[in-house]
């Protein structure tokens, strides 16, 4: 069963989602957890379903916790006046200090890491507690290169060098709609691409301007700074690294787990073979469950 609520991170407001415990209730009979750290848009409520799922197979607590500034209730510290809160700098940090001030010292994180979320997780091994107390990190369509010059990031950059400006219009003005309208046309949407409706109410949620200037901001971000493979890290951490990467995905090609296996050659590298999406957890989040939670299982087994 999920639980979510907001706990505040560097003075933001973060909604934590949860299955298997809540803060300590997580730790009365286990000091295992898996730590997710999203993809952007950072926003949980995609996520809920690949949380309560992998807490199933692993019989493990599973916690996500969203970007800052990508899911709130009220309000946020300025964005304008803080930027350093919501860039990707600061998203690692944002992460690193829910760590230290919500998991005890004693537990062994899995650390989950979809898209930009396994670029974070680079960042944050190099942080002497963090690399403590993780246990293993499996990386899930890892954006860890190169991401401006993927084809995603390319059509990206070109929209928001020109277009952020309607886009942010017509998102207000969905988000300014009856909820019953704007979500008809976001479920109309949806049918179209073949995505699942359960996820129509994250999207109304992504459509509000102040989120989606947020998550804008980042992605211009990701693609000024995630640029060369950070060999040394991955060659330090390989034996706690799992990567897994899509047949045909815009944001991270087959030429950059092909670049990865050149360069780390031992590495364990994956390529999906089941033509799973980039973004999974709107149609893939059973099976990709199922997959991640094996692991787990399998990683968890040795360490007895």
């Amino acid at each position: 069963m999920v639980q979510s609520g907001y706990v505040e991170v560097r003075t933001v407001p973060t909604r934590l989602v949860s299955s298997g415990g809540w803060l300590q209730d997580a730790f009365v009979t286990g000091k295992d957890l898996i730590f997710i750290i999203t993809g952007n848009p950072g926003l949980t409520s995609y996520y809920e379903e690949f949380i309560d799922l992998l807490h199933e197979e692993t019989k493990i607590p599973v916690w996500a916790v969203s970007h800052a500034g990508h899911e709130f209730e009220d309000k946020i510290p300025c964005p304008k006046e803080n930027p350093d809160l919501y860039n990707l700098e600061g998203q690692v940090e944002h992460k690193v200090e829910f760590i230290k001030r919500y998991v005890p010292n004693d537990v062994k994180i899995h650390l989950i890491g979809h898209s930009v979320g396994s670029y974070i997780i680079l960042k944050m091994l190099k942080n002497k507690l963090i690399e403590h107390h993780v246990y293993m990190n499996y990386m899930l369509f890892p954006a860890i290169e190169r991401i401006g010059a993927s084809p995603n990031g390319k059509f990206f950059s070109f929209v928001n060098n020109n277009f952020l400006w309607l886009v942010v219009i017509l998102a207000g003005f969905v988000s300014c709609l009856p909820n019953a309208v704007g979500s008809a046309l976001v479920k109309g949407y949806f049918w179209i691409e073949g995505t699942y409706q359960k996820n129509v109410p994250a999207t109304m949620q992504l459509l509000r301007p102040t989120i989606l200037k947020n998550i804008f901001s980042l992605a211009a971000d990701e693609m000024d700074r995630i640029l060369e493979l950070d060999v040394d890290t991955i060659e330090k951490h390989k034996d706690k690294l799992r990567f897994y990467y899509g047949q045909v995905d815009g944001w991270c090609p087959l030429a950059y787990y092909r670049n990865l296996k050149d360069k780390v050659p031992d590495a364990r590298a994956t390529a999906c073979t089941n033509g799973y999406r980039h973004a999974f957890v709107l149609n893939y989040s059973k099976p990709m469950a199922t997959i991640v939670g094996q692991w787990i299982n399998e990683t968890a087994a040795q360490s007895k």
